[in-house]
C-alpha cells in the first residue's frame, strides 16, 4: 500500500460498534455497513502480515446521535436503553479525551494481534467481544419473534 509509504509501523484502526457482530433491529443499515468494513479489514489483516488491524469499540460517549435513535427508532428496548445513557450520561458515558487516550495506548504498546477486537471501557481496561455481546443481547434482540 503506498498510503504507508515507508512507515515502519503500520496500523489500521477501524472505530466500530457491536452492530458489526450483532444484528440490531432499526439499525439495519449500520449493522450492514460495519460488517462489510469489518470483512473488508479481516481480509487486509489477511493479505498483509506487515500491517496490523485493530478493531476499537469506543464503548458509551454521548452523542447528539443518540437524540436520534430515541426519536426514530421502532425497537422499544433499543429507545430504553438509549434513554438510561442520556438520562445517566454522567455515570454512563466516557468522554472522547478518554476514549483518545485508550486508543493511544494500545496503538504505542502494540500488544494485540491484528485482527484484534477491543472494547474501551470506562475504568481503561478492555474486553474481548464476546463479554461484549453478551451483554447487548438481551437488549438489541427483536423480542417480537
Amino acid at each position: 500500500m503506498e498510503l504507508f509509504g515507508q512507515a515502519s509501523h503500520k496500523v489500521v484502526v477501524d472505530v466500530t460498534a457491536s452492530s458489526a457482530f450483532l444484528p440490531i433491529a432499526s439499525f439495519g443499515y449500520n449493522c450492514i455497513s460495519k460488517a462489510a468494513r469489518k470483512m473488508a479489514f479481516d481480509t487486509l489483516a489477511k493479505e498483509r502480515n506487515d500491517i496490523k488491524v485493530l478493531y476499537f469499540q469506543p464503548g458509551i460517549v454521548y452523542s447528539p446521535g443518540f437524540e436520534q435513535v430515541i426519536k426514530q427508532t421502532f425497537n422499544p428496548e433499543l429507545k430504553a436503553m438509549f434513554q438510561a445513557v442520556v438520562d445517566n450520561k454522567e455515570t454512563m458515558c466516557q468522554t472522547g479525551d478518554h476514549v483518545g487516550r485508550v486508543l493511544v495506548n494500545y496503538i504505542e504498546k502494540d500488544e494485540f494481534a491484528s485482527g484484534k477486537f477491543v472494547n474501551a471501557t470506562k475504568e481503561n481496561d478492555p474486553e474481548d467481544i464476546e463479554t461484549t455481546i453478551s451483554k447487548m443481547k438481551n437488549v438489541t434482540t427483536d423480542k417480537k419473534n
